[in-house]
């Protein structure tokens, strides 16, 4: 399992509602029906908003739910993969060609790092941002820092006993920071997410780059003590 949290918004429901996957979604986490705003140093609720499932359906017409990613991807592989044959792992595409359209056989080339080849009719790039796809297509531009790092981590609820996980997502704004939580598999787990204003910060840009967290609380160590029992309770804490 790779990833964390997912917020799962009405848009995105709506379109799982639509492919009969809903039921299934529901099966890994129930709808969020609690969000706020707290205090970053003294916890007390800023902002405080209830929602029930009926509301959110009156509303908005789906209703928020929060994901652990791997849970999310085992909605869409159930669904779409019952042949066995639909995903192939271990493929990261190098090139993508569109071949002659006045050809009989036209359609688009798809050529992996792996050696492998693709001829297929019709591609959808869901590639992310650094997509390939994209970037062949298009006259792109690299991401342009904001100043901003961001880090993220997934704890077991055990290992932070006693807490208040209501509002379900909560965030701790301050000045040029931010702090967020929320549980994920019917409360088993809490992702959380912070970041700081670091404009002066160096090294490349990465989902995957690992740290200490004593890292992280270098920025939030004058936060609730909630706040830094979460992130003390991180693996490596």
């Amino acid at each position: 399992e790779i990833g964390a949290g997912i917020t799962v918004g009405p848009n995105i429901t709506l379109i799982l509602a639509g492919l009969g996957l809903e039921d299934a979604a529901e099966s890994f986490a129930s709808a969020t029906t609690t969000f706020g705003t707290n205090h970053y140093q003294t916890g007390e609720r800023i902002l405080f908003t209830e929602r029930s499932i009926e509301q959110a359906l009156a509303t908005q017409g789906a209703v928020v739910r929060h994901l652990h990613r791997a849970d999310l991807h085992k909605v869409l592989e159930n669904a779409f993969n019952t042949e066995g044959n639909a995903l192939r792992l271990n493929h990261t595409l190098k090139h993508i060609k569109q071949d002659a359209v006045d050809q009989e056989d036209g359609g688009v080339s798809l050529h992996f790092t792996n050696g492998a080849t693709e001829r297929c009719d019709v591609v959808i790039a869901c590639d992310g941002l650094k997509s390939v796809v994209r970037d062949t297509l298009f006259d792109t531009q690299p991401p342009t820092f904001t100043g901003f790092l961001t880090w993220r981590g997934l704890v077991e609820a055990d290992d932070v006993p006693g807490l208040d996980v209501v509002p379900h997502f909560a965030g701790y704004p301050s000045e040029g920071r931010m702090f967020a939580r929320y549980p994920l598999r019917r409360f088993r787990q809490i992702n959380w997410v912070a970041n700081a204003y670091q404009p002066d910060a160096t090294g490349e840009e990465s989902w995957n780059d690992w740290t200490d967290v004593s890292e992280v609380l270098e920025h939030m160590g004058d936060y609730h003590p909630e706040v830094q029992r979460i992130i003390k309770a991180s693996p490596g804490g």
